[in-house]
């Protein structure tokens, strides 16, 4: 339990370290490309995965 814990806590805290790269990344998607992506849940998905990465790699036991 503790474990689950602990990774819940790091995989928040890798969403909250992307958030920055995902808004510069929807910037210059809307406003230099003037257009918006056309595989959203695709970007999504994939920063899910990168997000479960980044928090099994940080986890604590």
């Amino acid at each position: 339990m503790l474990y689950l814990k602990s990774f819940s806590h790091a995989f928040l805290h890798a969403l909250k370290n992307l958030l920055p790269i995902l808004v510069v990344v929807l910037f210059f998607q809307i406003a230099i490309l003037q257009q918006i992506p056309d595989n959203s849940l695709s970007m999504a998905f994939g920063l899910l995965i990168v997000a479960v990465g980044v928090a099994l790699f940080f986890t604590r036991t």
